[in-house]
């Protein structure tokens, strides 16, 4: 007997990987769709945030925006972050069953369709 894919069993990984799309679609939407939009949003020279006086070369900008605090800076790290997390949420909740290789790769490949899917709507519907 094959294994059906149950869409109840995965609801909690496929929305954490459905988030993570959409977070790196407002990431790119950040990098290339908002120049103009203000310092936080325009990833052009938002990374600048990092910087004391917003010049390259000066001290932080404050105690870790150069490091672990990088994602406080600027839209473009802050979603490249939530991408991250919501990925690796999305690993934790995957349902915990003995799978043959094909159903991995089965799961694997609905799994990127629905991450590519948050990415589109943010990127080229939402935010474009």
């Amino acid at each position: 007997m094959g294994q059906g894919f149950k869409i109840k069993d995965h609801y909690p990984a496929l929305t954490a990987i459905f988030i993570s799309g959409a977070a790196d679609g407002v990431r790119d939407a950040s990098m290339f769709h908002m120049k103009g939009k203000g310092q936080f949003w325009d990833g052009s020279i938002s990374w600048e945030n990092k910087y004391k006086d917003r010049k390259e070369g000066n001290p932080p900008a404050y105690f870790g925006s150069t490091t672990f605090l990088v994602w406080t800076t600027d839209a473009p790290h802050l979603f490249n972050m939530i991408s991250n997390q919501a990925m690796s949420f999305s690993v934790a909740l995957y349902p915990q069953k003995q799978r043959k290789f094909k159903h991995i790769v089965r799961d694997a490949v609905i799994y990127n369709v629905t991450r590519q899917a948050g990415h589109y709507l943010m990127y080229s519907v939402i935010l474009d």
